[in-house]
């Protein structure tokens, strides 16, 4: 919060947004609305989590797989 490469996802009236959108955009630089509907910012940043963290699994576990390889490479005397 408070830096340019912030982002805050809001659910809002268009009238409760025009009220807010100037406070909101001082503590993130990047705002946006996601329309009336209650859940659209929640599942907006929910799938963005998903995406974020299972990338991250994806990440892991091919470090360890070439983890795996490099030492069964080492015990055979390949280099």
């Amino acid at each position: 919060m408070g830096s340019a490469g912030a982002t805050i996802f809001a659910s809002s009236s268009l009238i409760a947004w025009g009220q807010s959108e100037s406070l909101l955009q001082k503590l993130a630089g990047n705002v946006a609305n996601h329309g009336e509907q209650v859940s659209a910012a929640a599942s907006t940043d929910l799938t963005f989590l998903a995406y974020l963290f299972g990338s991250y699994i994806g990440f892991f576990h091919a470090v360890r797989i070439l983890e795996l390889l490099t030492l069964q490479a080492r015990e055979s005397g390949i280099r």
